[in-house]
């Protein structure tokens, strides 16, 4: 049985006042493009660096990029591989890297002369929900392989392909730029504030407290709440009201 769709319909004409066509993109069943193995528990663990031992690769590893063990004797995975989370936490992606498979690890090895390995990594993560859906067990889920091997595969040329997962990417590192100066934006203004108002938490410079009811209303019932300490300048009595507790300004 097929899953993730079939051949995949594209409008090419509609709202450009043209007469409306339609491009069929053809799929194929993933399992005939890539062959699919499991890792397994190396010989070795440790936890530091060491030369002859790789970085050990499991699902917490694909989802936050981070090494905490290293490995030795086991099932080595390579740049031109797509890593898949098997067990466990199921679906999570991770392509372009190199270590030791642990055994919760799927790997995914594509036909290189029919599948960029960016675009298939690209087009597998937009599979975990399905993958998490479709899984065995009832307290540890595990990949139904079946659903994983009959995933149905765009059938479009390597060079649309790696055209295709190169746009992606770009938008992916636009993105994580834009994130970065917000966050720098955030990490100024608070720091920023700390040092004209003081931490709110300590009010080292020993502004006068009070509550805001006074002042302003409050609405808890708006399904907001922060757990942040909160300095708030009384425009009335030009004091600063010290408020930590859930809050919602009307």
């Amino acid at each position: 049985m097929p899953y993730g769709g079939g051949p995949v319909q594209r409008d090419m004409g509609a709202g450009l006042g043209a007469t409306e066509a339609t491009t069929m993109i053809e799929t194929i069943p993933l399992k005939e493009l890539v062959s699919i193995s499991k890792g397994k528990k190396p010989k070795e663990l440790i936890d530091e660096e060491m030369d002859g031992f790789h970085p050990y690769l499991t699902a917490a590893q694909l989802l936050h990029g981070d090494v905490k063990q290293w490995a030795q004797g086991g099932i080595d995975a390579f740049t031109s591989d797509v890593l898949v989370s098997w067990d466990g936490t199921v679906g999570n992606v991770g392509w372009g890297i190199t270590g030791i498979v642990g055994s919760t690890i799927g790997i995914i090895s594509p036909n290189l002369e029919r599948v960029d390995v960016a675009f298939l990594g690209r087009f597998l993560s937009t599979k975990k929900r399905l993958l998490n859906d479709t899984a065995t067990g009832a307290t540890i889920k595990h990949i139904r392989r079946s659903v994983l091997e009959n995933l149905q595969f765009p059938s479009i040329p390597l060079s649309e392909q790696r055209r295709i997962a190169a746009i992606i990417d770009k938008t992916d590192e636009i993105k994580q730029t834009i994130n970065d100066k917000n966050n720098r934006k955030i990490k100024l203004i608070e720091s920023c504030f700390v040092d004209i108002f003081g931490n709110p938490a300590t009010n080292p410079k020993g502004w006068k407290q009070f509550l805001l009811v006074p002042c302003c209303s409050l609405n808890l019932q708006m399904g907001y709440t922060s757990q942040r300490s909160l300095l708030v300048l009384d425009h009335y009595t030009s004091q600063i009201v010290h408020y930590s507790e859930a809050f919602m300004l009307t």
